[in-house]
């Protein structure tokens, strides 16, 4: 009775009624006594009886509480809600649904075993009636719970059933499920599955296009920023594939209104990149949906898709091919007008990855033509291996036109010469697929060919310059010699040009034509060849005269010897014309470093022999390499003979510069020690100008090497210090500052490992000198300083022998100087000389120490006059010292020092005391005779008694 007053009671409530009663009943399942839980659900299920208007406002509210119920821990609780569910179902008026209710409440009570039957069923179901509100509401739980499922076959299927639901049933009773639907819709839209996106996508735009825009009012903003994502590509590219499918939902008329933002954002280049590649995306899925709606978008959107196909980012570059292979495989035939110019003009691009990907799309544009597949292996052992046939030859002229396929297969042969790998191997595949015979091909494209030849030929791009040169190689491997005659003429009208690029052009495509014909072809065309090069080698513009050599190279390694005689001389003579001589010198310049080992031959008896040209060798020299050391017996004397014609003359410098250029152009060992015998040898010579002219260049040359000549350095300052006894003074001078460029680079270890020669070479030279004095030391300003440095050295922290040796080479030093020139050098003498005779070193050198000093006081006397305390205390103490030698060598200093003290008393009473402390005789004798020679010129104080 109860339930029956229940229904009749639900039966007749009205909208305002529903609104009353239901949340009092929600609200009640909360409570936690079971009897009242038990209570509300059966007046829920009692509410299946309502009206049809108000039942289907309430069910959205009822089954999601009642499905939370079925997992109640009360046992009859769980049994109301499925009593409820049933009494629901009861009342279904849809007969598709009702007869498999029994597997709704199933799925709806046993979630995670039931559901995916129970949306397999739904799917097998074939709908001939609407689908009521009480169906839906034992429909819509199940398929939103399906899309937090993990497996991809349940996420699919329940996009599935959401993209039929808006045909099948009203738009009043699906809109209350929309907001909880729609979330899980989203997410499938943007899962990692390519088939879930793709039936995500295409049940957003049913139900956009079903239920209008106005019941989706957050759905475009959200695909548009997602378009944009950062995240992920996977999200832009469901972003994509769902504002495709919303937009052929809402129609053209959206299209129209979207694509121009969409084309212009596709197109900026200051824009991040994942941003570019989500809009690229939308190229791709737009013409699925729209069809032939969009071919009036597809001229518009190439351009952006080339551009993107050499973006920086690989993402962007497989987004944009995706969409150009979108584009060919649906509009081939209805668009081919748009699509041509575009590709064609990809296919001579500049950047290589617009080339490559033009190459890409022109392959399948022409696969799709021709009727073949571009899927087959074209690996052959050969590269003119060919599977075209002629009936797909036929289709491409008749799609293209006899004209436009000519310059679409030259485009693609040229592309099998590119400069990158990838666009010569996609070039050569896309060739041995549409084209059936090779060599008969390109006669029939030659006329266009070669005029696109000639435009790469002048282009500013390197790269193109290079592309067009190995075609016309290639084209003369593949014809054959016999279309030399058709093509030498038109690039010498090439080098009349008055464009550089084109002149650089012509040279590069003689290389590579020489390289592809025989010596006997070459040598038939060397009257046209040989002035074409010779111009070239002549051109104003470096770059055309830098290819220029490249092409002499090649030249010379096809015909030889000849290359050399018909063109070098030619080039020696425009030396002499003040019009051509800089370019004729860096056209000679440029053939050098190519062909050194073969030119240099040929031009070092030409330019050695008198007058000899220093200004070409200097200029040549720079790139010669190591071929010019071979050539140093010859180059080296020639250097000699000009700079010596110079000596003193204005041209002395500009000829010593030269002369510098060749040296320093030596960079090997074998060079090196040959400069260095060679001008060493030269500098013991007779002639006074030779003398001088090898001195000057060796200066020259140390001042600026940066080799390392470290195992020369014994022999050349053995034969510099002996040019310090030169009667020049431009060789002394010379050989001073070639002798200090030396000794300064030298580091300690070097400094020491030098002192035993430096002592035998100053010992050699002092006999040759005339008069007391070596003329290399008492240059003025100069002085010993050259070599100072490395003697300090060995006085200093050498072995006590290398301080002896030092000490003693000093001291010859010092016999050889004047005291004008020590004196700006006493300073770093004497110090290093007092601080080591203080320390305990042996008896040695500390008379070789003393000795060194007593010949500095005798030169120099008063110039010592600051060192007197120390010079004193040390002299006296050295009186003291256990060997005899050292005592007799202070006593000598010492009488130096009396003649140079101002304040004799102090220093006499101390040699007094000396004298009778002195156990030595010979000690008090010499330092008697000090104090005797010291009495007779000076004043004793009166209070002095011996």
């Amino acid at each position: 009775a109860a339930d029956d007053c229940a229904k009749a009671v639900m039966r007749n409530l009205s909208a305002h009624g529903v609104k009353l009663v239901l949340p009092s009943l929600l609200v009640a399942l909360e409570e936690e006594s079971w009897r009242t839980k038990a209570g509300s659900v059966e007046l829920l299920g009692a509410m299946a009886y309502c009206a049809p208007k108000q039942l289907s406002s309430c069910l959205p509210s009822i089954v999601p509480k009642l499905t939370e119920v079925l997992t109640d821990s009360h046992v009859k609780v769980q049994k109301a809600g499925q009593q409820a569910l049933r009494q629901i179902g009861s009342v279904i008026r849809n007969p598709e649904i009702l007869a498999i209710t029994p597997i709704l409440l199933d799925a709806l009570t046993d979630p995670s075993r039931k559901t995916q039957t129970c949306l397999q069923t739904l799917l097998d179901t074939k709908f001939v009636h609407f689908i009521d509100a009480p169906s839906l509401a034992l429909i819509m739980p199940i398929v939103q719970r399906a899309f937090q499922d993990r497996s991809t076959d349940t996420r699919k299927m329940a996009a599935q059933i959401i993209g039929n639901m808006y045909s099948l049933t009203d738009q009043k009773d699906l809109s209350p499920y929309l907001p909880s639907v729609i979330p899980g819709l989203k997410a499938s839209l943007l899962d990692p599955v390519p088939e879930v996106r793709t039936v995500s996508a295409k049940a957003l735009g049913a139900m956009v296009k079903g239920m209008g825009e106005s019941c989706f009012d957050d759905l475009l903003p959200w695909l548009m920023e997602t378009l944009a994502s950062e995240q992920s590509s996977v999200d832009r590219s469901g972003a994509a594939q769902g504002l495709a499918e919303v937009m052929a939902g809402l129609g053209v008329e959206k299209l129209d209104k979207l694509m121009p933002d969409v084309v212009q954002t596709a197109s900026k280049v200051d824009i991040a990149s994942h941003v570019r590649d989500g809009y690229i995306m939308m190229f791709i899925y737009l013409p699925l949906t729209f069809g032939d709606k969009f071919t009036p978008y597809v001229g518009p959107i190439i351009p952006c898709i080339l551009k993107a196909l050499a973006d920086e980012n690989e993402y962007v570059r497989d987004t944009a091919l995706r969409a150009g292979q979108r584009i060919i495989s649906m509009y081939a035939e209805t668009a081919i007008a748009l699509l041509l110019p575009e590709l064609e003009q990809g296919l001579f691009d500049d950047l290589w990855r617009i080339r490559f990907s033009s190459v890409q799309l022109l392959g399948d544009l022409l696969f799709h033509i021709s009727g073949v597949t571009g899927k087959m292996t074209t690996e052959t052992a050969s590269e003119d291996d060919n599977f075209g046939t002629a009936a797909s030859n036929k289709a491409i002229i008749s799609a293209l036109g006899a004209e436009r396929r000519n310059r679409v297969l030259s485009g693609l042969y040229m592309g099998r010469s590119d400069t990158q790998l990838v666009v010569r191997q996609a070039s050569l595949h896309v060739w041995k697929i549409v084209v059936s015979n090779t060599p008969r091909t390109l006669r029939e494209i030659l006329p266009t060919l070669f005029s696109l030849l000639l435009g790469f030929l002048a282009s500013t791009c390197p790269d193109k310059r290079t592309i067009a040169a190995r075609t016309l190689g290639d084209l003369v491997r593949k014809l054959g010699e016999k279309i030399l005659p058709e093509i030498i003429p038109i690039l010498e009208d090439g080098l009349r040009s008055d464009k550089s690029d084109e002149r650089q052009g012509v040279c590069i495509g003689l290389s590579e034509i020489m390289k592809s014909t025989s010596k006997d072809a070459v040598l038939v065309f060397s009257e046209s060849l040989v002035p074409t090069v010779r111009k070239a080698l002549c051109d104003p513009l470096e770059e055309v005269r830098e290819a220029a050599a490249k092409t002499f190279e090649q030249l010379h390694a096809t015909i030889g010897h000849q290359a050399l005689d018909d063109i070098l001389p030619t080039l020696l003579k425009q030396l002499d014309d003040k019009e051509t001589a800089e370019f004729a010198l860096d056209g000679l310049k440029q053939v050098m470093a190519v062909k050194s080992r073969s030119v240099l031959p040929y031009l070092v008896p030409k330019l050695t022999a008198p007058p000899v040209n220093t200004r070409v060798l200097a200029f040549l020299s720079a790139v010669a390499g190591d071929a010019l050391t071979r050539h140093l017996g010859v180059i080296l004397p020639a250097l000699l003979s000009s700079l010596k014609g110079k000596l003193g003359t204005e041209e002395e410098a500009q000829e010593l510069c030269s002369c510098q250029t060749v040296i320093l152009s030596v960079e090997d060992e074998a060079g090196q020690r040959i400069i260095i015998e060679d001008l060493l040898e030269a500098t013991r010579g007779a002639d006074p100008g030779l003398r001088q002219a090898a001195i000057t260049i060796l200066n020259a040359y140390f001042a600026r090497t940066r080799l390392d000549y470290s195992a020369h350095i014994r022999t050349l300052l053995s034969g510099l210090i002996r040019l310090l006894n030169d009667s020049n003074p431009e060789v002394l001078s010379q050989s001073w500052d070639t002798i200090n460029s030396i000794t300064k680079k030298l580091d300690a270890s070097s400094q020491l490992a030098l002192i035993d020669d430096l002592h035998r070479d100053i010992k050699a030279v002092a006999p040759d000198v005339k008069g007391q004095h070596l003329p290399g030391f008492c240059l003025p300003k100069k002085g010993v300083t050259c070599i100072l440095s490395v003697l300090r050295e060995g006085v200093l922290t050498g072995s006590p022998e290398q301080k002896e040796e030092a000490a003693k080479a000093l001291g010859g030093v010092i016999r050889l100087t004047s005291p004008e020139a020590l004196r700006p050098s006493v300073v770093n003498i004497t110090g290093p000389l007092i601080r080591i005779l203080g320390d305990r070193f042996t008896w040695t050198v500390k008379t070789a120490l003393l000795e060194t000093l007593t010949l500095l006081l005798a030169k120099v006397g008063i110039g010592l006059k600051p060192f007197l305390p120390q010079l004193q205390t040390t002299f006296l103490k050295a009186l003291q010292d256990s060997s005899r030698a050292v005592r007799l060598r202070a006593a000598e200093a010492l009488g130096q020092l009396v003649s140079i003290h101002a304040k004799v008393d102090p220093l006499f009473t101390e040699q007094l005391s000396a004298i009778r402390n002195a156990e030595d005789s010979g000690v008090r004798i010499k330092t008697a005779d000090c104090g005797v020679v010291w009495c007779g010129g000076r004043p004793v104080n009166r209070g002095f008694s011996p």
